[in-house]
């Protein structure tokens, strides 16, 4: 039940994602073509839609993917 629930929650905070920005999340930008562009995976874009908002506000100013991703119970299921 538990990991039914953490799927719909980021099922969820996707399609928040893609109403406010009309797109679903993904990279942003080409890291072999253009280095000026900060690469950011779907879980990262997607933690103000998990009610993250200050990890991904530490994620832009420190640019810490690792650390801000370290461990999310969301994305692990317990079993």
């Amino acid at each position: 039940a538990v990991c039914t629930n953490n799927i719909r929650q980021v099922g969820v905070a996707m399609l928040d994602y893609d109403s406010n920005k009309k797109k679903f999340p993904g990279f942003a930008g080409n890291p072999t073509r253009n280095t000026s562009v900060t690469t950011v995976s779907w879980p990262i874009a997607i933690l103000p839609n998990l009610g993250a908002g200050s990890d991904y506000k530490n994620f832009e100013d420190n640019n810490q993917a690792l650390s801000v991703f370290s461990y999310r119970e969301i994305f692990v299921c317990p079993s």
